[in-house]
């Protein structure tokens, strides 16, 4: 399950592993009071990633159902309002020769009320997505496998920006640790820490990160969540 907050009194809760045969036959995203009430539901597919702002809930999609006919899902990311209502799907909407053909995208990082940033597969470049005209472009081109010259920097799961520097966790399942890494705007990289194993950090606003506990299926490996501010 994907489990966001969207206000003070509010949280959206999404089934984002539905089986083949309840896809588009039921609602699978609920919108929940402090209460414990449900406000709101409705159908937004298998989600893989997800962000909110005030105004909308945008969703991305895996790689698994591109170029298939799954609702939403075959868009790679879709904008929701918040009656479920799809306001704008990537693949649909954005004319072919302006589409920026990406796989799947691995982070959503907030950067104000009117856009957001997503990291996507496979190059791993920051695009910035606007939510007044849902145009994008690419911010910062990350270094790629023969530039950067470490293996330990591929694959990173969460990015957050402070002043001219971007920063990245990669998750090191052999290791069972999480690698931090800065890139600065001469595109030059240095690890810089540490931090707990986790399949699902989360980059937050000015150089924080999130770091919630995964499970590894090693029964020794048990590791609290971690708030990191670099």
């Amino acid at each position: 399950p994907k489990v966001k907050l969207i206000s003070s009194s509010q949280f959206i809760l999404v089934d984002s592993d539905m089986s083949e045969e309840d896809k588009d036959a039921r609602h699978n995203a609920w919108i929940i009071n402090n209460n414990g009430n449900i406000d709101k539901s409705f159908y937004l597919g298998n989600v893989h990633r997800i962000t909110t702002t005030k105004s909308y809930i945008i969703c991305s999609y895996t790689d698994s159902e591109l170029g298939t006919n799954q609702k939403y899902g075959c868009n790679g990311l879709v904008v929701f309002d918040y009656n479920g209502n799809s306001i704008f799907e990537y693949c649909r909407d954005t004319p072919k020769a302006n589409r920026f053909n990406f796989i799947e995208n691995y982070a959503f990082l907030q950067k104000n009320e009117n856009s957001i940033y997503y990291m996507p597969y496979e190059n791993f470049p920051i695009i910035e997505f606007s939510l007044l005209d849902f145009s994008t472009k690419i911010v910062f081109q990350t270094p790629n496998e023969l530039e950067c010259k470490n293996d330990l920097f591929w694959n990173p799961k969460a990015f957050s920006q402070k002043r001219d520097s971007w920063f990245f966790i990669t998750p090191d399942i052999e290791k069972l640790i999480s690698r931090i890494f800065r890139i600065n705007n001469q595109r030059k990289i240095e690890q810089v820490g540490t931090c707990c194993f986790s399949f699902h950090p989360k980059g937050l606003k000015d150089g924080k990160f999130f770091i919630p506990y995964s499970y590894s299926g090693i029964s020794k490996h048990r590791k609290m969540c971690q708030f990191i501010e670099i």
